[in-house]
């Protein structure tokens, strides 16, 4: 073959594959627009819910003011919404949350059929805030009590000790200032807080015994836990279900509606295409800091 055709050859296969090229990229262009519009098309001509439907709400982890239920709480529509299912997987969370959210779940019941179902654990404060269903379920292995509260605070002086750290408090009386983490209470504060939690355990054992029934509170007053059967049989709960029951309850009393799980988030779309960074949420160091009670 000579010099001339192997060139000719060359420059034939280097223009095929160049248009090969060119026809896939043509290709992928008409392939990402089509993707496009499909994805704006989904996300602009969804339409919310105005029909009657019933709705799912997820009470996971610490209850709190950052706590994702106060999000699917607004949700809910007192019009179209006609039942709800709470689901609990908490082991509690600060007092004055925990009373909110029972607060929140009587409202609802005084307005519409609430079913309120343990699937892991409703302890402490997550058991407060499932006493405001006048019916308790759970699965069989759901953790149920611990009827109490506790009150915790981190001590960091002996780290500042070691690092040549003093730190400086002025305050207006001999109570103000704690707790904090840089020294221990002095016992009369000690024992002031302790008669705070105090408080709010009688409180607590008084509301349960109110909302469950109960003659004595021997069994609850000790914070134990009790599987959901041993909970059944002392009157903590109300019976062993799950979801599908639990949702055909809800339809006995409100017809054979649609549900809609507001744990989901119709915006979870946004960042991606924003760019901006999705977080489940930045560590507050102060926070850290701070008693937790239930």
């Amino acid at each position: 073959m000579s010099e001339a055709n192997m060139s000719s050859q060359i420059a034939a296969e280097v223009l095929r594959i160049a248009r090969n090229e060119k026809k896939l990229k043509v290709w992928r262009y008409v392939a990402l627009s089509l993707l496009v519009v499909l994805l704006f098309s989904f996300i602009f001509n969804r339409k919310p819910v105005t029909a009657g439907h019933l709705a799912v709400v997820n009470v996971e982890g610490m209850i709190d003011s950052k706590n994702d239920i106060w999000r699917q709480l607004k949700k809910i529509n007192y019009t179209t919404t006609k039942g709800v299912l709470v689901l609990i997987n908490s082991g509690g969370g600060t007092v004055g949350d925990s009373e909110r959210l029972y607060n929140s779940f009587k409202s609802l019941q005084e307005n519409m059929p609430v079913e309120i179902l343990i699937e892991t654990q409703a302890t402490s404060g997550a058991y407060l805030a499932a006493l405001a269903g006048d019916k308790i379920y759970a699965y069989n292995s759901s953790l149920i009590g611990s009827v109490g509260v506790v009150f915790q605070n981190v001590l960091l002086g002996n780290l500042f000790d070691r690092y040549g750290i003093d730190v400086e408090v002025l305050t207006t009386g001999s109570y103000k200032g704690y707790p904090n983490v840089f020294e221990s209470m002095p016992e009369e504060v000690k024992e002031h807080f302790e008669q705070l939690i105090n408080d709010d355990f009688d409180w607590f054992v008084q509301l349960v015994k109110e909302r469950r029934g109960l003659t004595s509170t021997e069994l609850i007053d000790q914070a134990q836990v009790y599987m959901a059967l041993r909970g059944l049989e002392y009157g903590l709960i109300d019976g062993i279900s799950n979801y599908d029951e639990a949702i055909t309850r809800l339809k006995e009393k409100t017809g054979s509606l649609p549900v809609h799980n507001l744990d989901v988030d119709e915006d979870a779309w946004l960042p991606k295409l924003t760019g901006k960074k999705a977080s489940l949420g930045s560590v507050n160091w102060s926070d850290l800091l701070q008693p937790r009670v239930i």
